[in-house]
């Protein structure tokens, strides 16, 4: 689902163009933006940083709640440490492991914290061997719950 730019509204001020994650939001200054629907990830950001209320919700009249947002599950089995994933998340959200020792060679990607992540998917379309797979936030949080008692 991506988002719409009203141009009836849009004042051209760049605050959307400046907080866009992924690049999706363009145009001159002072002029009614664009915004990109094959980059925009509706994270959201541009709505709440949008003073005169021009952007709204694409096909659907509600955003995903926060707690719905996909966040990346890295299978270790099958992840190589290649940082492909690392490259492409536009908020910094994964790493690669640390190694446990000199030599090591079995780091993996790993998801710093879940609130950096805002469910772009890239990292998942960009992974060479399939190690992650997108789920829910609320099943990935009630995981690590479990796991802690």
């Amino acid at each position: 689902m991506a988002f719409r730019i009203n141009s009836a509204v849009c004042n051209g001020c760049d605050a959307c163009v400046t907080a866009c994650p992924t690049q999706a939001i363009h145009g001159i200054r002072h002029e009614v933006h664009e915004i990109d629907p094959e980059l925009c990830v509706s994270c959201g950001l541009c709505i709440n940083l949008c003073k005169n209320f021009a952007i709204r919700s694409g096909n659907q009249n509600e955003l995903l709640e926060y707690s719905e947002w996909p966040i990346p599950h890295v299978d270790p089995s099958l992840c190589s440490g290649c940082r492909a994933c690392v490259i492409v998340c536009p908020m910094n959200a994964l790493r690669i492991s640390t190694p446990e020792y000199r030599g090591d060679t079995g780091t993996i990607s790993e998801l710093i914290d879940t609130d950096l992540c805002i469910g772009c998917k890239k990292c998942e379309e960009h992974c060479p061997v399939g190690a992650i797979e997108m789920v829910k936030r609320l099943l990935a949080d009630s995981e690590e719950e479990e796991q802690y008692e």
